[in-house]
């Protein structure tokens, strides 16, 4: 498990990579038939083809393209070599959200091949499997609109965590240091007059420490966590915490092997403490590893170099997040001053990044930073900063080129207000208190989301902007009450942004969760609810027209393709309109093709004969191709292109040549 990772290639050859890549691959799969015997490589797998492999599959995530390449490698690989493409089909289901099925096939490819080096550390993989399992539940019990299915998702949640990971872990730990201390045993027995024996005894001794090592890591990594998932001042979070705080410390002081482990271990335990509560010890530990910086001179390599400075990075958010926690802003304003005007002050790379990769972690800071500034006193400068953060990451160019480390930072932005909000900062805009909702609400407090998003309400101008958030500030209170079983309340927020906020960007969605709402009380009670039915399905028409009517059909078509019900969804792709009145004219919906393209897809579900279902799927998108390029629509026949690319090579299919033709 690498904890420092590769240096980032040059802007040259970033922009290229790509295009040789693509290249690579097609020719490789379309070696010249005159030679039959002719093969992209024979036997081991070279360190290229892995890197290849490796690209295809984390840097532009295409599994199914890695299917192709290795498919074809396949053929002419070792044993070897055909083991390590078999763990990268296992790896492309991971990818594709399948952990179920990953972390089956790493087991079962563990018995196959049990001299591979990834053999060894399947149990391992499984248990990293059924974090992302757990992680999953975790976030449907956030995002559950009902108490029972949120106390479902969370028993689900704490339910792996038991089994299968902390069970799974202390287990082989276990297991790790009666090996350990078994060979351990022998070293000592073997005779001074035997060097070469107790030679060979040591050599085996350090690989089992390396392994023991690793678990115990692990399960520091999964107790952090575990843990960051359970609400605030809850006794088990408070607990695990205290737990993680004793383990780590041990780490650091016990295992040498692996500087790298032992510098995450010491960011750990300084994180731990400073959950635990314990502010000036968690900034004294975390401040160590703010001290280390290497010369860029051997014996350090640039990746090195990029992982200290990491380290740093995140110590240093870590130590002024112990201050924030304590309501200690000062300490943490005298920290940075120290840092920045004292001892570097280029620190932390705000200017030049020398890895984009760094840049999340520097945003991590900001986040710290401003909400030190805000309750230390610096409160102009504060804002500033942590307007410049929404500014520079809720902007669409930010979506699209890192959806998931977009989503990321501003989680971790909405968490660092709600806690502003705890440290009773008050007199903030509309659209940070918002923001402070979402972040109780990812903090697993749906209770403190309601109060903050009603201060919203009475805060600040009135402007159009303002309106906006206070809208959201609605939806909010609506989602948050929902997920509390406070129907009636959500019920209530709804209509009441429906009938305040007609102009807002959510009211769509409110209508929509209003008539739910209302129909179900009105079926369940009858009276009052009743008589508002007509009123819930007056608002959901009036504000289901134009995109935001085409917009609605498209969620309920995901939601029905998610369920298996592939005939409704199939209706609903098909119901959406190539055009929308916006009140000045006709408008083309940008979704269009990519809804007739769902729609297609559905087609190719429901067959039961695979080669009428081809024939007939692929047919209807064949003949929207022409009209997607005569509207100038890149994305449209994008979207058309790749399903006709799926039904050649999925789970139902392996036509290559198809496939890439399609593409």
């Amino acid at each position: 498990m690498n904890l420092i990772k590769s240096q980032s290639r040059s802007k040259r050859e970033s922009a290229r990579y790509p295009v040789l890549l693509c290249l690579w691959v097609l020719v490789s799969l379309t070696a010249t038939p005159l030679a039959p015997a002719q093969s992209i490589g024979r036997g081991d797998l070279t360190s290229e083809e892995v890197l290849l492999v490796r690209e295809l599959l984390v840097t532009y995530n295409s599994p199914d393209l890695a299917r192709i390449w290795i498919a074809s490698r396949q053929k002419t690989a070792s044993v070897s070599g055909r083991a390590t493409l078999d763990y990268f089909l296992a790896d492309a289901l991971r990818i594709e959200g399948d952990v179920d099925q990953y972390e089956e096939m790493i087991l079962a490819l563990a018995k196959r091949y049990p001299d591979h080096s990834r053999s060894k550390g399947a149990k391992l993989e499984a248990v990293l499997a059924a974090m992302l399992r757990l992680s999953y539940a975790n976030t449907e019990a956030v995002f559950a609109t009902s108490p029972s299915d949120r106390n479902k998702f969370i028993s689900d949640r704490d339910r792996i965590w038991e089994d299968e990971v902390r069970r799974i872990l202390g287990d082989n730990i276990r297991i790790q240091n009666s090996k350990v201390d078994s060979i351990e045993a022998k070293v000592i027995a073997v005779s001074p007059s035997n060097p070469e024996q107790k030679q060979q005894l040591v050599a085996q001794m350090n690989e089992k420490i390396e392994i023991r090592d690793l678990w115990e890591f692990q399960l520091l990594a999964a107790i952090q966590t575990y843990s960051s998932l359970l609400p605030d001042n809850s006794p088990k979070k408070v607990k695990l915490f205290n737990e993680l705080a004793v383990r780590a410390k041990e780490f650091v002081d016990l295992r040498y092997e692996n500087f790298g482990r032992r510098y995450r271990a010491q960011l750990i335990y300084g994180q731990a403490l400073a959950a635990s509560g314990k502010p000036e010890q968690a900034a004294e530990e975390l401040e160590l590893l703010v001290d280390i910086e290497p010369s860029g001179d051997p014996p350090y390599a640039k990746e090195v170099v990029q992982f200290i400075r990491s380290l740093r990075i995140e110590s240093l958010a870590g130590s002024l997040a112990a201050y924030n926690r304590a309501s200690r802003a000062t300490d943490a304003l005298e920290l940075l001053e120290y840092l920045f005007e004292e001892i570097d002050p280029n620190f932390p790379y705000r200017r030049t990044p020398e890895d984009p990769e760094i840049a999340p972690l520097v945003a991590m800071l900001d986040v710290e930073e401003s909400i030190s500034r805000i309750a230390g006193g610096d409160r102009l400068g504060g804002l500033s900063l942590l307007n410049e953060l929404i500014d520079r990451y809720d902007h669409p160019d930010s979506w699209k080129a890192d959806p998931a480390g977009t989503r990321e930072t501003l989680d971790r932005l909405s968490r660092g207000i709600s806690r502003l909000i705890d440290m009773k900062v008050g007199d903030l805009d509309a659209e940070l208190y918002v923001r402070g909702a979402a972040g109780y609400r990812e903090r697993g407090q749906p209770a403190l989301a309601v109060e903050t998003a009603k201060y919203a309400l009475s805060s600040g101008t009135d402007d159009k902007i303002a309106q906006q958030w206070k809208a959201k500030a609605l939806y909010e209170i609506g989602e948050s009450n929902d997920a509390l079983g406070r129907t009636e309340e959500a019920a209530l927020a709804y209509q009441t942004l429906v009938e305040s906020y007609p102009e807002s960007d959510v009211v769509a969605m409110a209508s929509q969760n209003f008539f739910a709402i209302v129909g179900d009380l009105g079926v369940d009670q009858g009276g009052a609810w009743a008589d508002l039915i007509p009123l819930a399905e007056q608002y959901f028409a009036d504000n289901s027209q134009g995109l935001g009517s085409e917009q609605l059909k498209l969620q309920q078509a995901a939601e029905a393709e998610m369920e298996g019900d592939y005939r409704k969804a199939r209706d609903l792709f098909r119901r959406i309109g190539a055009h929308y009145d916006d009140g000045a004219g006709d408008v083309p919906v940008p979704f269009f093709y990519r809804a007739r393209a769902g729609g297609a897809r559905c087609l190719f579900r429901m067959g039961t004969d695979l080669e009428q279902a081809t024939r007939d799927a692929s047919g209807e998108i064949l003949a929207l191709l022409d009209d997607a390029r005569n509207d100038r629509d890149v994305s449209g026949e994008s979207a058309l292109r790749y399903e006709l690319a799926r039904i050649y090579w999925g789970d139902r299919a392996k036509d290559a040549d198809k496939a890439i033709s399609a593409l």
